[in-house]
């Protein structure tokens, strides 16, 4: 489905899941110009915003977490996915450069500038451990053990492990 983001940035995203994706069919359904949106108990039409989502999330886990939690958790496990390609692809090029290659496909992938994302949904610790070659380690130790342990993807146990050592 397409539509148009913060500050006008259009987004065509595709969605695999298909429960998903009736429920953003709904949504999109719903007249009017926000794609997420609900019809409260007084029969208006409202739109869903981040503080809704925020109140959920704190009401749901009882922590404090907000959306921008997800967005950064998303942008950091697609970080080590990207750098980890950049590594079987072109294992000679240089870190800088690699970096900036996975950073500029994570924006494209979170509708973002490279800035923006290096700025606020990569955590920095995945790129210090990428310039110290200590990200190989985290790789090869993940590459010994696919076990499929839950929900979590591979890479996201690579990350919780990798943030929780360092």
């Amino acid at each position: 489905f397409s539509f148009v983001g913060k500050k006008g940035v259009p987004h065509d995203v595709t969605i695999h899941d298909q429960k998903l994706a009736r429920l953003v069919r709904k949504c999109k359904d719903i007249p009017g110009q926000h794609l997420f949106q609900f019809y409260g108990p007084d029969g208006q039409r409202h739109p869903l915003e981040s503080g809704h989502v925020n109140d959920y999330l704190h009401q749901h886990t009882g922590l404090a977490l907000s959306a921008k939690d997800f967005r950064t958790w998303g942008g950091t496990v697609k970080m080590v996915s990207c750098l980890e390609a950049v590594l079987h692809q072109e294992p000679e090029l240089a870190p800088e450069k690699a970096i900036r290659q996975a950073v500029k496909e994570v924006a494209t992938n979170l509708g973002n500038t490279p800035t923006v994302c290096s700025k606020y949904y990569i955590h920095p610790q995945v790129v210090e451990l990428f310039k110290s070659g200590r990200l190989i380690e985290y790789l090869r130790r993940h590459d010994a053990d696919p076990a499929d342990r839950d929900e979590l993807s591979p890479t996201e146990h690579l990350v919780l492990e990798m943030l929780a050592e360092v």
